[in-house]
């Protein structure tokens, strides 16, 4: 079944939250933006992102650095960034952080090293990539598919990575309990999805379908 899941956090003083995390196919894409537009928020941030087991190959310095660096170009990215390189215990960290403008960029390659025997190790590559975008959820769905082809086409790759998108919104004032729920029934109405389970009393969930929607979470 193909599934969608919105989950509306509680109010913080005056401000309501709504989070919407989906993976979805080209079809899905106009609708959840339109709908997330529609919404008129004060503030809202979509993220995209993924995390993924990279292999277990050997990976030189040089190597690890050229990984992250075809990502920031395909990207787009032709600015100065920031890469650092550190070592915790037998783990090591590569990151690249980049801010642009309403947004940043953060890319991390982390390597796991374990011991089997004296002479005998094993290496575990995880990679992870996060995009924020303030106020320009179109401008994440684009990014989130170019990330879905960059990553595909990354050397050495393990396993086919998956992209996903959290969407947030804030809305100013006080909302009742009964406006909150019929505010999340109506993005899933203007998403064409139907809503199959209702946690909304438990812990502000709902979870339903649309056939636009492959994967969500």
């Amino acid at each position: 079944m193909k599934k969608y899941i919105a989950y509306g956090i509680l109010v913080i003083g005056i401000i309501f939250v709504v989070n919407i995390m989906v993976k979805s196919n080209a079809k899905g894409d106009t609708k959840i933006v339109t709908a997330f537009e529609n919404g008129n928020y004060l503030n809202s941030i979509a993220t995209v992102e993924s995390f993924f087991y990279y292999g277990d190959v050997y990976l030189k310095e040089e190597e690890r650095k050229e990984i992250l660096e075809t990502i920031v170009k395909e990207l787009g990215i032709k600015n100065e960034y920031k890469y650092e390189e550190t070592t915790e215990g037998e783990d090591r960290v590569s990151k690249i952080e980049y801010a642009f403008k309403d947004g940043n960029l953060k890319l991390e390659l982390s390597t796991q090293e374990n011991k089997l025997s004296s002479n005998v190790y094993s290496l575990n590559h995880f990679l992870a990539v996060q995009m924020e975008f303030e106020n320009s959820p179109e401008t994440a769905w684009y990014y989130k598919s170019e990330l879905e082809e960059i990553l595909a086409a990354l050397p050495h790759m393990y396993i086919e990575p998956e992209v996903t998108i959290c969407m947030k919104g804030e809305l100013t004032g006080e909302m009742s309990p009964v406006s909150k729920k019929k505010m999340c029934k109506e993005i899933f109405s203007q998403l064409g999805a139907k809503i199959v389970l209702d946690y909304w009393n438990q812990n502000n969930t709902m979870y339903g379908y649309s056939e636009d929607i492959d994967v969500c979470k």
